[in-house]
């Protein structure tokens, strides 16, 4: 290395691989930054930096503050990652900031302007990229087939339509149910993907209609059971249980599940939606013999348990990693054929300009993590809607 390297990654879980991969090249001229770290810690990373000790700097979006002396090179993986954008003070959108240290006035003590390259990595680019590609902005480099695998993966949409006219309301189909037995009989494993954790979306009591919603921002309140459970008995409702949580996902309301309902004192609900938890219970029902590893935002609380349940499931310690975003990018698993995606249409009906560009980005990344070496991998989508649109996109692999 000539100079040092700024290795941009969109959120955290990324960085414990990301790490791995760079380490066996570059050894203890790694460095690492993100909002995990303690202050000590960050001192420490700090100091290494601008003393060039440390000659690579890998880390989430806070990164770009960190003065880095002797800049060269600046790779963001994942660019189409909305996580690049800080909400919090200071706001700011991580592309603005790497255009200024790609092109602002940063000089050195000789008058000469530091020159900084930057790599924008991605397969599925936002709209303004591809524009400035096009445009002649930025050169757009591509690659014509995957590193290790022959073939694309097979992506096929399952009508969740059908499955509700055959009695099955549960979101584990008949089609995807097979072929995870499959998977699994062949020893190989499979990722189920929801973008929606906690154990139901919204809570009604069968008897008077009574449902549950945040005393503060009055959206509605998500149930959640169990907390952690990997490897453990299934997250479940039980009548009566007083383990379970109401969240508000919007502001972090938070309070005990009621043991009956507020409004008429019965004990029957009516859950709607599903989350990541329920998956979880409706997998182990179907196949008590399977072993699931979940990973969201319940299960993952810790700095070191994302990386634990990684490694957990690529010792094939689990046959199945169900999880949230998390599990979406980035992640190369040498097992995994099969990706399953419960319901597809999550995310679709947003009041945001962006909201259908976000899904197809989403879905193309986690259909990215089966068939990454010699088979070819097998992509089932769940959806409400199969004759959206966006499916025959991701269907045919279509980005552009």
């Amino acid at each position: 290395l000539q100079g040092q390297v700024l290795f941009l990654v969109p959120e955290m879980a990324l960085t414990p691989q990301m790490i791995s991969n760079l380490q066996s090249t570059f050894g203890d001229q790694v460095a690492l930054w993100h909002s995990n770290l303690s202050e000590g810690e960050k001192i420490q990373e700090w100091a290494r930096i601008v003393s060039g000790e440390a000659r690579v700097l890998v880390g989430t979006r806070s990164a770009v503050l960190v003065p880095i002396p002797n800049l060269k090179l600046i790779v963001m993986d994942e660019e189409h990652e909305w996580t690049y954008k800080n909400e919090f003070v200071p706001r700011f959108w991580t592309h603005d900031v790497v255009d200024i240290l790609v092109h602002g006035e940063w000089k050195k003590e000789d008058g000469k302007r530091n020159m900084v390259k930057v790599v924008y990595g991605t397969a599925t680019p936002r709209v303004e990229s591809l524009h400035k590609c096009r445009s002649g902005v930025w050169n757009l480099v591509e690659l014509s087939e995957r590193v290790f695998a022959q073939q694309m993966p097979d992506i096929q949409t399952i009508d969740l339509q059908n499955e509700t006219k055959k009695g099955n309301y549960g979101p584990i189909s008949e089609r995807l149910a097979k072929a995870l037995k499959q998977t699994i009989e062949q020893g190989r494993q499979a990722v189920l993907f929801l973008n929606k954790r906690g154990y139901a979306g919204s809570t009604m009591c069968r008897h008077c209609g009574h449902t549950f919603e945040c005393p503060h921002c009055s959206h509605p309140m998500k149930a959640h059971f169990g907390g952690k459970s990997n490897n453990s008995p299934s997250p479940s409702y039980k009548e009566g249980s007083s383990i379970g949580k109401l969240i508000c996902h919007v502001c972090g309301y938070l309070e005990d599940f009621p043991d009956s309902c507020r409004s008429c004192g019965k004990k029957d609900f009516n859950f709607r939606g599903w989350g990541t938890q329920q998956v979880e219970s409706c997998l182990r029902e179907l196949m008590p013999e399977i072993r699931v590893l979940r990973a969201d935002r319940d299960s993952v609380t810790g700095r070191y348990d994302f990386e634990r349940v990684l490694q957990q499931f690529e010792n094939h310690e689990a046959d199945v990693l169900l999880g949230t975003q998390m599990i979406a990018k980035g992640l190369d698993l040498e097992k995994v054929d099969l990706v399953g995606i419960v319901l597809a249409d999550v995310g679709l009906n947003l009041p945001d300009f962006r909201a259908e560009e976000r899904v197809f980005q989403l879905l193309m990344q986690v259909s990215g993590r089966a068939g990454r070496r010699e088979k070819q991998g097998q992509i089932l989508i769940q959806t409400y809607n199969p004759e959206a649109e966006i499916f025959e996109y991701i269907q045919d692999h279509d980005v552009a």
